[in-house]
């Protein structure tokens, strides 16, 4: 099982902070069940089945929406099984005390795309569970044990190569 949060109250545009004056606030919490099945001693497939919660809340300023003309607090809200990872992982040993894993594959478009706020709108695509997008993922892993420790280092890049069907195409995505 893994967890992940994300609170997002403060946003750049460029090096410059950007003005935010709704005092817009995102929080997204996903939760993660990884399958992983070994073929041989070298070779296994994993899988990553996450699922999201996003929430998205600002402060309207009378006639900033039409759907809500007074202002006031305005909530989007969604949750599902976000975009699964599929991968095929190597692993070898290399130095004679340095365990490696190499792993190659797609993060599947598998969650929703359409979800939308309690007056029908479409959400922006940074604030939906899914991308609607495949795109390639390569891993790199590395452990050496050293008497009562184990020490690890790991990588993940997502490369984004298409837009999705709403024309919005997200940035590549790296984790150290």
């Amino acid at each position: 099982l893994g967890y992940d949060y994300e609170y997002l109250s403060k946003a750049m545009v460029g090096s410059e902070p950007w003005v935010n004056i709704n005092n817009e606030r995102t929080k997204i919490t996903t939760y993660s069940v990884y399958l992983n099945y070994s073929l041989t001693d070298q070779f296994s497939l994993e899988t990553v089945i996450p699922f999201r919660l996003v929430t998205n809340e600002k402060i309207l300023f009378t006639g900033q929406y039409d759907n809500q003309p007074h202002g006031g607090k305005y909530i989007r809200d969604t949750h599902g099984l976000g975009d699964a990872v599929v991968l095929g992982r190597y692993s070898f040993l290399m130095f004679e005390e340095l365990q490696m894993a190499i792993g190659l594959g797609l993060k599947l478009a598998t969650g929703d795309t359409e979800a939308e706020d309690i007056y029908g709108h479409r959400f922006s695509d940074n604030l939906q569970i899914g991308s609607g997008t495949l795109d390639p993922i390569i891993t790199i892993f590395a452990a050496r044990p050293n008497k009562n420790w184990l020490t690890t280092a790991s990588s993940l890049i997502r490369v984004s190569l298409q837009e999705n069907i709403y024309g919005y195409k997200y940035g590549t995505e790296y984790h150290l």
